[in-house]
């Protein structure tokens, strides 16, 4: 005799229409007790044991498809006023085997009743020890239930029966179930398997906006390359139906977006990853200038990954206006280091006074990595009366080599 709750049965017809193998569905049987019945002297309506012991006897289902738990019912006529010892022997045969008393398996335990309460006793763990794959439909379970007491007359262990529960293997038959057979909301994601719902499950256009709750779908829901664009319609996702970060490169088809895709101003420099960027150090300034190097500038720019850098000097060498037959000479260089790179070499000199400035510009260029990078205006005098005035550097990242 099937005990299941009708929500159980009703999950179990409405999954019929999603999937052909999903996991079991549970279902009970119930063993009536094998003594002498009693009737409980409270109520009439309860058949019970006459005593203390007593058998119950039945096939595994051949729709077992796991076991689940198994619960012997008691209606005492009396309590007890301390744990009362009980046991349990199970033995399991099938046809052709030779029962017999060494086979037994006995758990011995203590219990308290409690006059005209319904107690059930587990022997799930005990059960399913004898049990194995193929029980079903072929092993026969007899179950020994002995209360303590005096004898066949105590009436604290009456039994009322035994409840068998298990998974059944049984499904209903496909096409079985329409969408009125199932009530709204019975069916949650709790209910259906991992990825057993695809899309060979639904019919065409059976899903639509009002069938998927707000946010109940993410990136890791849908199968790659399975939605394209015949499947959004116009102006179906907007700026709020995406989450920060939720679209990269990687989502992204080359040549798919372009400059007709992208409102005015929607991008900015914060939506760009490792973008360009740049920074300036200059200003009024006269340095003199001795046969020793020294920075006359600096500037610091941070790489957000992997690049070039550009650094661009400028400025101008003066001269001085005292005549003097030895040749006024500036250097500089821009370098990451503090002295003079004679490979990146910027020189000028005056002659007898003949120019009194010398302007200068220079360009470097430096493959970095990602972080922090200091660059110099490095210069020295190599001969005469010199300095260097108002230098400027500019600094920039640029992420990608063409």
């Amino acid at each position: 005799m099937k005990a299941g709750r009708p929500r159980v049965k009703l999950l179990a017809l409405a999954l019929s229409m999603f999937l052909l193998a999903a996991p079991g569905f549970a279902e009970e049987i119930w063993i009536e007790p094998v003594f002498p019945a009693g009737v409980n002297s409270t109520s009439f309506l309860w058949s019970v044991t006459g005593g203390g012991y007593t058998f119950f006897s039945f096939g595994v289902p051949d729709d077992m498809e796991s076991f689940k738990s198994a619960r012997i019912v008691l209606l005492p006529e009396s309590s007890s006023a301390a744990a009362e010892t009980y046991q349990v022997l199970i033995e399991v045969k099938r046809n052709g085997e030779v029962v017999s008393t060494e086979d037994w398996s006995l758990d011995t335990n203590t219990e308290t009743t409690v006059d005209d309460t319904l107690l059930e006793i587990d022997i799930s763990t005990q059960l399913e020890a004898e049990l194995n794959v193929t029980s079903p439909g072929n092993d026969i379970v007899s179950v020994f239930f002995r209360f303590s007491g005096p004898g066949t007359a105590d009436t604290d262990g009456r039994a009322v029966g035994m409840r068998f529960a298990y998974d059944s293997i049984h499904r209903p038959d496909v096409n079985t179930v329409s969408s009125a057979t199932v009530i709204n909301d019975s069916l949650t994601q709790d209910d259906l398997a991992t990825n057993s719902v695809g899309p060979a499950e639904l019919a065409p256009d059976s899903v639509l906006g009002q069938e998927i709750v707000d946010g109940s779908v993410s990136g890791i829901d849908i199968l790659n390359n399975s939605i394209a664009g015949v499947d959004i319609g116009l102006d179906t996702i907007t700026a709020a139906n995406i989450a920060i970060g939720g679209v990269g490169s990687a989502e992204i088809l080359d040549g798919s977006v372009n400059s007709d895709d992208i409102q005015n101003s929607s991008i900015l420099d914060v939506d760009i990853l490792d973008e360009a960027g740049a920074d300036l150090e200059g200003g009024d300034q006269s340095v003199s200038l001795t046969a020793t190097d020294v920075i006359v500038r600096t500037i610091t720019i941070t790489a957000p990954t992997s690049g070039r850098i550009i650094v661009n000097a400028s400025g101008y060498f003066n001269y001085g206006d005292l005549p003097s037959p030895i040749p006024d000479v500036g250097r500089c260089s821009i370098t990451p280091g503090a002295a003079l790179d004679f490979a990146y070499l910027i020189i000028a000199e005056d002659r007898n006074n003949a120019t009194r400035f010398g302007p200068f510009g220079a360009t470097r260029g430096f493959v970095v990595g990602s972080g922090a990078r200091t660059f110099n205006l490095v210069c020295d005098e190599f001969s005469g009366n010199v300095a260097v005035d108002d230098t400027f550097l500019t600094a920039i990242f640029v992420p990608t080599e063409y």
